[in-house]
């Protein structure tokens, strides 16, 4: 008798890239999409 067993699972990452002591424009600058404040997701 042979039996196989799987699992299949599903991840998604959200991130955000920046810091603090840049205004928006130069982290957007440096960082692109991934500075977005409402993170930046791979799915």
């Amino acid at each position: 008798m042979k039996v196989q067993v799987s699992r299949k699972a599903h991840f998604n990452a959200a991130h955000r890239l920046f810091r603090k002591d840049w205004d928006d424009a130069k982290n957007k600058a440096v960082f692109g999409k991934c500075s977005n404040p409402n993170f930046h997701g791979h799915n």
